[in-house]
């Protein structure tokens, strides 16, 4: 019996295709952002093949590689909320359709991502001090408390309520809405300065510092109020009685002079909480002078 040139040709392809089975293609999986996340924070998988036309398997695994969870989508891009803060691992393959049936790639990688329950956050400081006088300058410092680095700062004022504005607690509980500076991005390396300081730079600010894409976000900072006031003659703080040690309940008096012996001075105290307190809240005001 004869065979075809033609016959003879696909025999030995067949042959060869058995023979030889094709190799399984191997997907990259890539993970953005590529270090640490904290729990809330949206992570982005790609799974890259050369190829095209696949459906994607998804695969996660807590630190044991027990398996979490599997997702399938027709792209090869997920994005996930993560929400558990521990050590993940991530896997993917890809499948699809051929003329000689399912055909799988191998598992990819496996990509190591931690997951933190808190966030770092960023410290907000002053220099030199948050008391001025108009035209003095000031610089506000931005860092944060996680070792890693790359971080860009966003600034911040705290605002009357209005809506659109973001709401936030400060490290005291407290309540507070701020707004992002119109020139917040002069002070993205981590530092603010204020020169010549005017009187309407007087407020509370805060920071954040943010960095990876997708972004991740710090904490905001602690509240950093700065008084700006206008040229006004030196003054003294005079405390009596004069020594550099008082004892709980010792009565003392403070008073607030200038040179030219001038009255209507008033004593406040600013208290680590960065707040104000009158007089009239911790004793009794005569002229220039509170005991």
């Amino acid at each position: 019996m004869e065979f075809s040139p033609l016959a003879v040709m696909l025999l030995l392809i067949s042959l060869i295709q058995v023979s030889h089975p094709q190799e399984k293609p191997k997907p990259f999986l890539r993970v953005n952002p590529q270090s640490s996340v904290y729990t809330g924070d949206t992570i982005t998988l790609i799974c890259e093949l050369q190829s095209t036309g696949w459906e994607f398997h998804w695969f996660k695994y807590n630190q044991y590689m027990q398996r979490l969870n599997t997702v399938v989508t027709d792209t090869n891009t997920l994005n996930m909320t993560v929400n558990n803060a521990e050590e993940t691992v991530y896997m993917c393959l890809a499948r699809r359709q051929s003329m000689m049936g399912e055909i799988y790639t191998e598992l990819s990688d496996p990509v190591k991502i931690t997951e933190r329950e808190e966030r770092p956050r960023a410290d907000l400081s002053v220099s030199p001090q948050s008391w001025l006088t108009e035209g003095d300058s000031v610089t506000l410092s931005c860092e944060v408390t996680d070792s890693s680095t790359n971080w860009t700062f966003s600034w911040f004022t705290a605002v009357p309520y209005r809506d659109g504005l973001t709401q936030i607690k400060n490290n005291h509980g407290y309540i507070m809405h701020v707004e992002l500076f119109s020139d917040s991005s002069r002070g993205s390396g981590g530092k603010y300065t204020l020169s010549p300081a005017a009187l309407n730079h007087t407020g509370v600010y805060m920071c954040r510092g943010e960095r990876g894409e997708p972004v991740l976000h710090t904490q905001y900072s602690n509240p950093q109020p700065l008084w700006i006031t206008g040229e006004s003659p030196p003054v003294s703080l005079i405390i009596n009685p004069s020594r550099t040690q008082h004892f709980t309940k010792d009565s003392l008096s403070l008073s607030c002079e200038d040179q030219s012996k001038s009255t209507g001075w008033t004593v406040r105290q600013y208290t680590y909480s960065e707040r104000v307190l009158d007089c009239s809240r911790w004793g009794s005001f005569t002229g220039s002078t509170c005991k």
